[in-house]
């Protein structure tokens, strides 16, 4: 596999060391997408095209974008996507994998306006959402000749037990295609993460907080007796009961 870096560097005049190296990834990287000198180096850079050791003979035509499920910009990565189409005069396609429900309904309706708001000005895109679980399997499903996969820097995916590595390494790797790698779309907690984050940190809090009010009632029992200790008891476990409600209600 090899990296073609999209990050231009300036050589002092009369040093020739590096031309070579950077004229070469120049070439090579017009090679699968024509336009791409045609934008501002700042559009692009940091970012990387990973290319097969057998580099596919067929240029590129079009541009699969790989969606992770996690929370990003939807605008910035529907924006970069389609100045790299519209540059090249190439075709989009997103896809993503269907998540569990019910989150699978927002998956499939975010895809589609990432295609709506690349499509135009000469760009059509267009949107799938697999039933694969599996990313090469959902695109071996979609592939065609002249395909240039992009990934988002940050997307990882499960390899081993507890080894994660880059999609777009697995990808040249696997399925021997090119990889544009798109740096600086950051990507969060997918929605049903967040959930599950959220759940766990409320369980938490609701143990913590019936240990607290446990303690407080056995205080105020050792401490007073009568009237005044049953309205104290009774008053703790409102208390209680009304933070437990709203610790519920807080994770929906």
């Amino acid at each position: 596999m090899k990296s073609l870096s999209l990050h231009t560097t300036a050589v002092p005049p009369g040093v020739s060391d590096g031309w070579d190296d950077y004229l070469g990834s120049i070439v090579d990287a017009r090679a699968f997408l024509p336009g791409l000198l045609k934008r501002p180096e700042a559009a692009h850079s940091g970012d990387a095209i990973l290319v097969p050791d057998r580099i596919p003979p067929i240029p590129t035509q079009r541009l699969v974008v790989f969606v992770p499920d996690g929370e990003m910009d939807d605008q910035a990565l529907a924006r970069r996507v389609w100045q790299l189409a519209a540059g090249s005069g190439l075709k989009v396609l997103y896809l993503a994998l269907t998540p569990s429900d019910p989150w699978g309904a927002y998956q499939r309706r975010r895809l589609y306006d990432l295609a709506f708001m690349t499509s135009g000005n000469d760009v059509r895109a267009q949107a799938i959402v697999s039933e694969d679980r599996n990313w090469l399997k959902a695109f071996e499903e979609v592939q065609l000749p002249g395909d240039l996969a992009v990934c988002l820097e940050g997307h990882r995916v499960a390899e081993q037990i507890l080894r994660r590595r880059p999609l777009g390494e697995l990808l040249v790797e696997s399925a021997e295609i090119p990889v544009y790698s798109m740096r600086g779309v950051k990507i969060g907690l997918a929605l049903h993460q967040q959930q599950r984050a959220k759940e766990i940190q409320g369980w938490v809090a609701s143990i913590v907080l019936i240990a607290a009010f446990f303690g407080l009632q056995v205080g105020i029992d050792r401490s007073s007796s009568g009237m005044a200790s049953t309205f104290m008891l009774c008053l703790s476990i409102f208390v209680e009961f009304f933070l437990l409600w709203k610790i519920n209600e807080w994770i929906g």
